[in-house]
């Protein structure tokens, strides 16, 4: 009976709390609103980046929030800072929902990005994000075929010719124990290629850069390896190593 009384006023004082969050908007300033998929269906756990678009040097740092069950946000003003315009994206990348915004790999840009005028006090100005098309990931690394190790290498991702459009390009590296480089791409096809790579704490880059074919499908995930010789791997001399490693 006693636990029962106890758990009443904890219910009661959390719901009290609830309420006083979900009435803080009225006169908190900032921006409101909610992030929707491409169907209007809002979307719960997003992440909304606000950042700041005034002239100037001294911008503050951007802010995030997460979206509450019913897809809402609220971003506050930068009450430390002069600027109050800010510009919201936002994205939700464990559901491969890419961050809304330009991107080398996307022909025509990617959901919206409004820019809002947010007043320091009051009724929050009002936006809504609109996602774009979900994506899927491409986790990279690279092994040496001999050995069987991971190694740290510099890859150039790029992607395949869309519409007769030419789309941007991106450089990664994987993790210096080798572990690898996770990226949440646009659907499509890309090319991956070794463009460096380490041989006993020495870089090289390769003759002919070891390259492959990946499609990436909507809301799934692709660990791609690329296997590679580093006995049989040509460096190119001219980037300052005289003679191939010898493992």
């Amino acid at each position: 009976m006693g636990k029962i009384i106890l758990g009443i006023p904890l219910a009661f004082l959390l719901a009290i709390c609830a309420v006083a969050q979900q009435s803080a908007p009225a006169d908190s300033g900032g921006v409101a609103g909610f992030v929707r998929q491409p169907n209007g269906t809002p979307i719960a756990g997003a992440t909304v980046t606000a950042s700041a678009v005034c002239k100037g040097d001294n911008l503050p740092p951007d802010r995030q929030v997460k979206t509450a069950d019913d897809g809402s946000f609220l971003v506050l003003p930068f009450t430390d800072s002069g600027c109050n315009r800010v510009q919201l994206s936002a994205g939700k990348e464990d559901e491969m929902w890419r961050t809304t915004g330009d991107n080398p790999f996307d022909k025509g840009g990617n959901g919206t990005t409004p820019i809002v005028t947010t007043p320091r006090s009051g009724v929050p100005a009002k936006a809504d994000i609109v996602l774009g098309a979900r994506g899927g990931a491409l986790s990279l690394r690279v092994k040496d075929s001999v050995t069987g190790q991971f190694i740290w290498s510099q890859l150039h991702v790029e992607r395949v010719k869309v519409a007769n459009a030419n789309l941007g390009t991106m450089d990664i590296e994987t993790d210096r124990d080798g572990g690898a480089n996770t990226l949440l791409l646009p659907v499509g096809q890309y090319e991956v290629s070794v463009q460096m790579y380490e041989c006993k704490d020495v870089r090289y880059q390769p003759l002919s850069p070891p390259r492959e074919i990946v499609t990436i499908e909507s809301g799934k995930k692709i660990e791609k390896e690329i296997t590679v010789n580093l006995r049989l791997l040509k460096p190119d001399l001219s980037s300052g190593n005289q003679r191939p490693c010898k493992l």
